[in-house]
């Protein structure tokens, strides 16, 4: 469990894939960038 509504996780992820941090791969998420990703969750989103 999160706290976010499907629509907010729907969109964080759209973005997160526009930007080449992670895919969906068969319903598993694919993380393809775990620096960059570290950075946005850090607040760093430069």
């Amino acid at each position: 469990m999160v706290g976010t509504t499907r629509e907010t996780l729907a969109h964080t992820l759209a973005d997160f894939r526009r930007r080449g941090l992670l895919e969906t791969v068969k319903h598993q998420v694919v993380i393809r960038d775990a620096e960059q990703l570290a950075h946005v969750a850090e607040g760093d989103l430069d």
